[in-house]
C-alpha cells in the first residue's frame, strides 16, 4: 500500500533529450533540457502525509559524476529513518554538499 512507503513519487526529469511533449489542447512543446517535477500537489492531502523533498546518491556514483538523483518522501518515515541510521552508527561523519564535493577532488 502506497502510505507504507517511505519514498512517495520520484521527480521527472529529461535532460539533454530533444523531442516534442504533445499537450492536451492538441498543441506541443519543443523540450530541449528543461526539468519539471512530477510531484501532485493533492498526494499529501491523499496520503494523509506530509511530503518533503530530497536529493541522494552513492559515493560510488558520486565519484563518478558528482549529481545527485530527487526524490520525495514522507517527511516523519524519513525523519525517523535517519534518527535511527544516527542512534545505529553515531561515528558516520555527516557531509556537506559541498565539503564531499571538495574531498571527491582532493583524491
Amino acid at each position: 500500500m502506497a502510505q507504507n512507503r517511505i519514498i512517495i513519487n520520484l521527480v521527472i526529469r529529461f535532460f539533454h533529450g530533444l523531442f516534442d511533449l504533445p499537450l492536451r489542447d492538441g498543441g506541443s512543446i519543443h523540450c530541449y533540457g528543461q526539468y519539471w517535477d512530477g510531484r501532485s500537489s493533492d498526494c499529501a492531502k491523499v496520503l494523509g502525509i506530509d511530503i518533503c523533498s530530497l536529493t541522494a546518491s552513492t559515493k560510488e556514483e558520486l565519484s563518478k559524476c558528482y549529481v545527485f538523483c530527487s526524490y520525495y518522501a514522507d517527511r516523519d518515515k524519513l525523519n525517523k529513518m535517519i534518527e535511527e541510521f544516527q542512534n545505529e552508527n553515531p561515528d558516520y561523519k555527516v557531509w556537506g554538499h559541498r565539503e564531499y564535493e571538495k574531498y571527491l577532488k582532493s583524491k
